[in-house]
């Protein structure tokens, strides 16, 4: 799919945690790449090779907001960034940041506070969870100690207490947000 946006409009690029950097498209390149416009603050060059999330508005689109990810190639002494988009814009819930789909979700086993819980949806900063029964209750702002355990690895982490509620079914939810700068993403996305 041929990205949909005019030069001059605007993107959002997330370049790791809650790193967000606003540009705008200068110029569509043969073979998917693209180039945009450097962003304040510069982006550097040791983001040589790095894979980011891109997004922007679309009116046209049923969620609005399209995202897809890119590699960044290089960075011209002319003030542009040269990406390469690696897959197609989709529809993307950004909310802050980015959110993996339930049935997206990666194998995922989660621990709060050594008890073992149920990742719902995760991002590179922050967490929806379901404890289950008998697990005891946490107060708004309350910092909590998470492991996750992916196929590929597992990270220690801290999750600060956003929201919690019930649901229908008695379980308690809670939505966490990862203050720490540690890099989760390199084992969700």
């Amino acid at each position: 799919m041929r990205l949909n946006i005019e030069p001059g409009e605007e993107l959002f690029l997330l370049l790791d945690g809650n790193n967000i950097r606003k540009s705008r498209l200068n110029q569509l390149l043969p073979n998917d790449y693209f180039a945009i416009e450097q962003t304040q603050p510069f982006i550097e060059k040791i983001y040589l090779n790095h894979i980011v999330l891109l997004t922007y508005l679309k009116i046209t689109a049923k969620s609005g907001r399209l995202g897809f990810e890119a590699r960044i190639q290089a960075i011209t002494s002319d003030s542009r960034i040269i990406l390469h988009k690696l897959n197609d814009p989709a529809p993307c819930d950004l909310r802050m940041w980015p959110r993996i789909r339930h049935n997206l979700l990666p194998n995922i086993r989660a621990y709060c506070q050594e008890k073992e819980s149920q990742v719902i949806d995760i991002s590179s900063i922050g967490t929806h969870i379901i404890l289950y029964e008998g697990d005891e209750e946490y107060e708004i702002g309350a910092v909590v100690k998470l492991k996750f355990i992916f196929e590929n690895g597992k990270i220690d982490i801290e999750g600060k207490i956003l929201r919690k509620w019930r649901d229908n079914y008695k379980r308690n939810h809670l939505a966490l947000s990862f203050p720490d700068k540690k890099n989760i993403s390199q084992f969700i996305y």
